[in-house]
């Protein structure tokens, strides 16, 4: 998600990291190249804890820095994205998509993309796509009142 990739440094982004649920998330390999983060988590599978990983790539356009992370459970991969902020206080911010409003922008022919089995598809965006999303021309896209927020807790 992105038109350039962003530069990322690893010491501001590897530890470990805390949602307010409780969640605690790993981050241990930053490829700058790649700009994407190895992390992995703990998950309760059949009453066993399992070890789950997954990379997540960032991208700029518009302004905004994107994160995408593809869905491993599916097949054909999709991918979960948002907007993200990397703030001084040790925190990340992650507003995701509103999902009907983009429904409704790819039925309309304004995002290329597909809606299938009640999900949003989204096909290569170009540059008047992403400005439209932060622009919010079309209204308020993201979930800005429910963001996702992680606290480094450890380098």
């Amino acid at each position: 998600m992105g038109e350039r990739t962003v530069d990322l440094i690893p010491e501001e982004w590897e530890g470990t990291w805390l949602s307010p649920e409780g969640d605690v998330v790993f981050v241990t390999d930053v490829d700058p190249k790649e700009a994407s983060i190895l992390t992995s988590w703990v998950e309760e599978e059949d009453e066993k804890l399992v070890l789950k990983k997954s990379v997540i790539y960032f991208g700029e356009a518009a302004g905004w820095t994107f994160v995408s992370m593809p869905d491993q459970s599916e097949s054909p991969v999709r991918h979960f994205w948002g907007r993200i902020e990397r703030q001084q206080d040790e925190t990340a911010v992650v507003w995701l998509p509103d999902h009907k409003k983009f429904e409704k922008l790819v039925v309309e022919g304004l995002l290329p993309g597909i809606v299938e089995a009640g999900d949003v598809h989204l096909s290569q965006l170009d540059s008047s796509h992403y400005l439209m999303i932060a622009s919010e021309q079309n209204g308020i896209l993201l979930n800005w009142d429910e963001p996702v927020v992680y606290r480094r807790i450890k380098h």
